[in-house]
């Protein structure tokens, strides 16, 4: 139907002045620009503040995990909307749904705190969306600067077949004290994020937090739509002009 639509137009379009034939090639090739761009799926923005962000998020600490736990896993915990992630690791020295205290250097320490830790030199975590990928992640985290070369410790959303969406560098100070940290989010437009990654040196991160809101994918209808519309509006613009002499200006 929207070929048809184009053929009936395209039959009357040595009818329309030169201006107009201008203007209507123009036009024309914009909508092929507009179906891409529909099609595409927008990029991440970073969130260092998850509670001035305004999104609906669900926060959750490490249960059922035993607390204090020391291991690589996989463990699964659950989330309040009944979600469960998995978390795995890269250490066997890695702490997860951990209260005792733990030292990040001159960025301060954490006590009483349910967190999932590293705690290694190198290497990396990862929590696995086990009920399908989400749109948001992140948490609180905190890691120790002076003990690693900041240029490598991130923070990376990956999809479900483990390509990186999206990852960012950790190279912040608190100032030190204790429970001291800093949100760090990556908030995409498609719920295309399976794994959230925290790499590497003793990272850590509480109040680990993820936006379950659907979020509708690309939706390539919309550059269709406009190019139908655009064709009916082109026909009108036809027939109007049929009753001008072709050298009139159009305005």
């Amino acid at each position: 139907m929207l070929l048809q639509s184009f053929f009936k137009s395209w039959h009357s379009y040595r009818s329309l002045s030169r201006s107009l034939r201008f203007a209507t090639i123009w036009r024309l090739a914009a909508i092929p620009v507009a179906i891409a761009a529909s099609a595409c799926p927008g990029r991440a923005i970073l969130v260092t503040n998850i509670s001035g962000f305004g999104i609906p998020v669900i926060t959750t600490n490490f249960d059922p995990i035993p607390v204090d736990t020391l291991s690589p896993g996989p463990l699964l915990f659950t989330a309040s909307n009944g979600g469960t992630i998995r978390f795995e690791s890269t250490s066997s020295s890695s702490v997860v749904n951990y209260n005792g205290g733990y030292g990040f250097s001159s960025n301060g320490n954490w006590g009483n705190l349910p967190m999932a830790g590293l705690n290694e030199s190198s290497g990396y975590m990862d929590f696995t969306f086990i009920n399908g990928p989400v749109s948001g992640v992140g948490g609180f985290l905190n890691w120790p600067p002076n003990t690693h070369n900041p240029d490598e410790m991130y923070i990376a959303a990956l999809d479900g077949l483990g390509n990186v969406l999206e990852t960012y560098g950790l190279n912040f100070s608190t100032g030190g004290g204790t429970n001291s940290g800093l949100d760090y989010f990556i908030q995409r437009s498609t719920a295309d994020t399976a794994t959230l990654r925290l790499g590497d040196s003793y990272v850590s991160i509480t109040n680990f937090t993820f936006d379950a809101t659907p979020v509708p994918g690309p939706l390539p209808v919309f550059g269709a739509a406009a190019a139908f519309g655009y064709s009916r509006t082109l026909r009108k613009r036809i027939a109007n002009s049929k009753a001008v002499p072709v050298f009139s200006p159009i305005v």
